[in-house]
């Protein structure tokens, strides 16, 4: 199910390439924060497969019955953003 998501996720990657200038304009970005509007949301579009691939592997282990092994993983993932922000 995992594999299937990330073929899943490339094809959105790329439309969503082709469609990011329609979409800058439907949020009305224009002149200099077109350039910081596209910037994050392109970041976004990339890390995006990774956040899905996340929350799928988490749900998966918690269906096995190892809930407290996702919640450490859970955790621990959000433990490392709030110290990773600030840094990068």
């Amino acid at each position: 199910m995992v594999c299937l998501s990330g073929h899943k996720d490339a094809f959105l990657i790329g439309l969503h390439e082709f469609s990011l200038y329609p979409l800058l304009h439907l949020l009305r970005a224009k002149g200099d924060t077109l350039l910081y509007t596209r910037n994050y949301i392109l970041v976004f579009i990339i890390g995006a497969p990774f956040v899905i691939a996340n929350l799928s592997l988490e749900e998966t282990v918690r269906a096995e019955g190892a809930s407290t092994a996702s919640m450490i993983g859970l955790i621990s993932g959000v433990v490392i953003n709030i110290i990773l922000d600030p840094i990068l």
